[in-house]
């Protein structure tokens, strides 16, 4: 699903999202690999995923796409990852779920670009 992304990004010009979603997600998935207690990697897939709380880093990206990398970046690339969440799932982390919530309820608000605001929508309905 990456390498789908660079290369739809690279058609289109938008050098600065591929490289900054490119150290964001190889970042976490270091950490991810060198981590070995489960609440540490399973709130590394959230962020590499983009859920909520831990999605602030969706909007240096967002800024760079239009259309249809847009669309993509927001649904497909989150796919692959949902099975190792669940996997990682525990009954704590349902707080962490709920602060999520609260914090995109609140950022809809004080937004003012559409775009971001799909984003952030995208983000708190687990699209």
């Amino acid at each position: 699903m990456d390498l789908v992304f660079i290369f739809l990004c690279k058609s289109s010009g938008s050098y600065s999202a591929i490289i900054n979603y490119f150290v964001i997600q190889e970042r976490l998935g270091l950490i991810f690999l060198v981590m070995n207690f489960l609440t540490a990697q399973f709130v590394v897939v959230m962020a590499k995923i983009g859920m909520a709380p831990f999605h602030f880093w969706i909007f240096r990206i967002v800024r760079g796409l239009e259309g249809w990398l847009l669309l993509w970046f927001l649904t497909f690339q989150k796919l692959p990852l949902f099975g190792v969440l669940l996997a990682l799932f525990f009954e704590e982390v349902i707080v962490i779920l709920v602060l999520g919530f609260l914090v995109c309820y609140f950022q809809i608000l004080l937004l003012g670009d559409y775009k971001f605001m799909v984003s952030v929508s995208s983000t708190e309905s687990f699209n």
